[in-house]
């Protein structure tokens, strides 16, 4: 949202740690921002011309490691509530019109046991977080994804080979 002040004009934006789990602003690092107003009568930006990355805002953080453990704790725990959600996995398992229950004994059943057991673990007082930042975060945020690869896979050795 933004508002104009007698001095200024104020915008406030929320960006989501989830959103860019890959790329947090750890380590002395920082996030570049731009902002571009765009209207009838011309664009106007924070930072210059449009593409002048180089005069974009830095955004600094400076992050105990208590605090970014923290950061990365959230994020594993909403990616996997992400995965305990994914209501495609109970289709492939329980419907036998729609879903595929050879399929899921073959091929997910491990996967989702052990994605399951992990996140069992994370939420115990003293979890290695790192460890399931790294190993798990992508898969349990994106379980539909590896879903549908196993899916292909399955697929072109059932029927191609």
């Amino acid at each position: 949202d933004a508002c104009l002040t007698p001095d200024a004009v104020v915008a406030h934006t929320f960006i989501p740690w989830y959103a860019f789990p890959k790329f947090l602003p750890f380590n002395g690092k920082c996030w570049y921002l731009g902002l571009q107003r765009w209207c009838a009568g011309g664009s106007m930006t924070l930072s210059g011309q449009v593409h002048e990355l180089a005069r974009m805002l830095n955004l600094k953080f400076n992050f105990t490691p208590e605090q970014e453990l923290a950061i990365k704790r959230h994020i594993c725990l909403k990616a996997f509530n992400t995965f305990n959600k994914n209501f495609d996995r109970y289709v492939w398992e329980t419907d036998k019109e729609l879903g595929d229950p050879e399929f899921y004994k073959s091929e997910l059943e491990p996967l989702v046991k052990e994605l399951r057991d992990a996140g069992a673990e994370l939420q115990k007082e003293g979890a290695d977080v790192n460890m399931f930042f790294e190993k798990y975060l992508d898969t349990w945020a994106n379980f539909s994804y590896v879903m549908e690869a196993k899916r292909k896979d399955y697929l072109k050795k059932k029927f191609f080979k």
